[in-house]
Order: C-alpha cells, then structure tokens, then sequence
C-alpha cells in the first residue's frame, strides 16, 4: 500500500489518486495489445484485467482454488488466457469474463508449472507447460472437442541421443517455426525441434573457460 507523509507526526493516508493494484506478490502479468489493457495474477490465484490508459479495473477472477498463479500466456487471438499453477494445473479462460473454458491436467503427478507457452505448429494449436516434473508437456488445443478436463497428447524429455532436463525446468520460449527453449535450475538451456519431440541443441556452460583471462 503507497501512503503520503505531510510530517513525520501525522498519520499516514492513502492517497485518493493512487490506485492500488494487489495486496499480495504480483507473480506475472501480460499485454493485451489490441485492447491496451494489462492482466496481473498473484500469490492466492487472483487474476485482474487493467485499463492501463485511465488505470481502472475491469474486472477479476478467482482461479485454481486459491493457489498462486505462476505462469500466463495469450493465445494468438488475445482472448484466452493460459495459466499455470503451483498446483499442477493449466487452464484456459475467457479473459473478459473469466469464464472457466478447459482444465489440463498431468496425469502422473502435480508437480508445480513454472511457466506456460501457445505455439502453433503446422496449423495445431497446443499448450506446452513445464514446471518440477523435469518434462514438457503437450496439450493440445482443440476448439472442436468440448472435453473440459484434458490430459497430455504427448510428454517429452529427452531422446535417445540426447538426455534432457536433469532439474527442474523454469522457463520456456518458442521461435516462430518450430523451435522451442526451455531452461531449467541447473542452467542448462535444451532446444526441441517440436515437429520431430527431439533435441536439436543444449546449451551448458562447462565452465572450461577461465572467466578471469585476458582476450
């Protein structure tokens, strides 16, 4: 909360032009271009849509039970919302309205998402999530079936020329062909071709450098 001092003996206020956004810990928050407004999801799953023109709120929604929201992605039309949860779930939402669209869930465990993208790979939409699990996770996004709780099309982690995470994995981001990166605690960068699920590179620093050296 922003409090205004006119002295160090006067009790502090808020001010009436401050507009103040959350209580709790921001974890995310996200663009939407076309409607110039700004989405923030916080600590207990609370997901607010801003006019960041004149400021106000537009609305809020409540999401996974309570449990913080620690990942967010648009799809490319800016009107579903993709969140990840501590809890080990991904969700779809109507981000004007908040309305519940399909839930994802890993069928093995429920693990924390770490974050959450929107690709679209010869003409198929998915969802991929990655978090504690060490895997990346595919969901697909089909419009046409009407199933609100969905599971994994495919799960990968590695191949059998190239092994994969080895700890938890924090983050991901795509090319635009078909290229993704995801990066993970251990700070092992991995590339997957997702046309073929396999690793097209990994990057480490084997620290065979001697950062201190001169040229």
């Amino acid at each position: 909360m922003i409090y205004v001092f006119f002295s160090l003996f006067q009790r502090p206020y808020l001010h009436a032009d401050v507009v103040v956004s959350h209580y709790e810990p921001i974890l995310n928050l996200l663009f939407i271009k076309e409607f110039k407004q700004v989405i923030s999801c916080t600590e207990s799953g609370v997901v607010r849509l801003w006019d960041f023109l004149t400021g106000r709120q537009v609305h809020e929604f409540r999401t996974h039970n309570g449990q913080a929201v620690t990942s967010m992605a648009l799809d490319t039309t800016e009107r579903r919302l993709i969140t990840g949860s501590r809890d080990g779930t991904c969700c779809i939402w109507n981000v004007h309205n908040g309305q519940l669209l399909k839930i994802f869930k890993k069928p093995r465990d429920n693990l924390e998402i770490t974050d959450v993208t929107f690709i679209v790979v010869n003409n198929n939409c998915s969802i991929l999530a990655v978090g504690w699990d060490k895997h990346v996770n595919v969901f697909d996004d089909d419009h046409e079936r009407i199933k609100q709780v969905c599971y994994p099309e495919d799960r990968f982690s590695g191949d059998e020329q190239n092994e994969g995470h080895k700890d938890d994995i924090l983050c991901i981001d795509k090319s635009p062909g078909d290229l993704i990166a995801t990066g993970d605690y251990g700070g092992t960068i991995v590339i997957w071709n997702m046309s073929s699920k396999k690793i097209f590179a990994t990057l480490k620093d084997h620290g065979d450098a001697d950062p201190n050296a001169e040229g």
